[in-house]
């Protein structure tokens, strides 16, 4: 590896955010170090693997996916919960880009775990933001 691809890895890789991305068959090709703690395995263990092979059937939704790699869409979806095969369960705000590589289509899933407490003081600041919209009105 040359030193910017050396620098560009170790960028990825101290990330908090989990980065995991497909190609065009929704195998995994590429996961940074929390993508890797995410999925609670490595990087080898991920690699070449359907991305729906470590979920439970019907929680990923692979049309939707699909789609998006055919019609070139990015989405986002706040507080989702990913149901490993393994019983775990995370919730997470996940935004899928559409990314067209020399190899082919790709799409990079950008996970940020939710934990408790965030989610409380999301759905609070939530809460008092409607009641500010109906007493102004």
């Amino acid at each position: 590896m040359q030193s910017t691809e050396l620098d560009t890895q170790q960028f990825l890789n101290s990330l908090n955010t989990a980065l995991v991305m497909v190609d065009n068959r929704l195998n995994i090709v590429y996961a940074n170090h929390a993508g890797e703690a995410l999925f609670e395995t490595g990087r080898k263990q991920l690699c070449g693997h359907r991305l729906d092979d470590f979920f439970l059937p019907g929680n990923i939704d692979t049309t939707r996916l699909r789609a998006a790699l055919r019609h070139g869409e990015d989405f986002t979806e706040n507080e989702i919960r990913l149901c490993f095969r393994d019983n775990r369960n995370v919730m997470v705000d996940l935004t899928v880009t559409n990314l067209q590589l020399e190899e082919g289509a790709r799409l990079l899933f950008e996970v940020k775990k939710i934990d408790q407490q965030k989610r409380i003081s999301r759905r609070s600041e939530e809460h008092t933001s409607e009641l500010q919209s109906l007493t102004s009105s």
